[in-house]
């Protein structure tokens, strides 16, 4: 059980770390180089992907720590539900605001690969360690 929370702790860490990070690179990358581009829903880019990112901490330990089988399980449903609820909030974004909606989507690709590769990444460091310590 201690491995399971320090595995959501060490994710949470660095999720708020990388999150809080690429929101100033990207909110200091509209201010210098396209400040006619920057959209007032900017701030819930990088917000929609850190509580996605919590969410998928909290059900990878939950279905993680009952069954370490289902684990790919959660993995690639978690991409599915993400790509679904990426495609609704751009939908809702596009649809309530009068803002153009290209840098927006611009932005929200760059963030969904971005955090598909730190998500990618600390699964398959998990798995390393996993099978390091319990294999």
């Amino acid at each position: 059980m201690q491995f399971w929370k320090k595995t959501k702790s060490v994710f949470i860490k660095k999720l708020t770390l990388s999150t809080i990070a690429v929101a100033l690179l990207g909110r200091a990358v509209f201010w210098l180089c396209f400040p006619e581009h920057y959209f007032s829903g900017f701030p819930l880019v990088p917000l929609f992907f850190y509580i996605y990112g919590l969410v998928y901490i909290y059900l990878f330990q939950f279905f993680g720590s009952r069954n370490i089988r289902q684990i790919v399980w959660v993995y690639l449903g978690s991409k599915c539900i993400k790509l679904l609820l990426s495609v609704l909030f751009l939908l809702l974004f596009g649809l309530l605001t009068p803002d153009p909606v290209a840098p927006l989507f611009l932005t929200f690709i760059v963030y969904y690969v971005g955090f598909l590769v730190f998500e990618t990444d600390f699964f398959v460091r998990f798995e390393q360690v996993y099978q390091r310590k319990f294999e």
